[in-house]
């Protein structure tokens, strides 16, 4: 099932750069929303790492208790 969007001609003249020479227009959004998710799920583990990270040297810092 296909559908028309609208497009203006800016992001249309961008997509069409991104697009593979033999790719169809939804093939080439369908691959860029792809590889954003993967972003996505990229900034999700750097962001783990990140507060990880914070908490290990929170722990380091923390003067003992007895």
């Amino acid at each position: 099932m296909s559908k028309t969007i609208r497009l203006e001609d800016q992001v249309y003249t961008r997509l069409e750069t991104f697009r593979g020479k033999r790719e169809t227009f939804s093939e080439a959004v369908d691959r860029l929303l792809t590889m954003l998710e993967k972003v996505g799920e990229l900034r999700d583990v750097l962001e783990g790492q990140a507060k990880f990270q914070e908490w290990k040297h929170e722990q380091i810092e923390k003067p003992a208790t007895r």
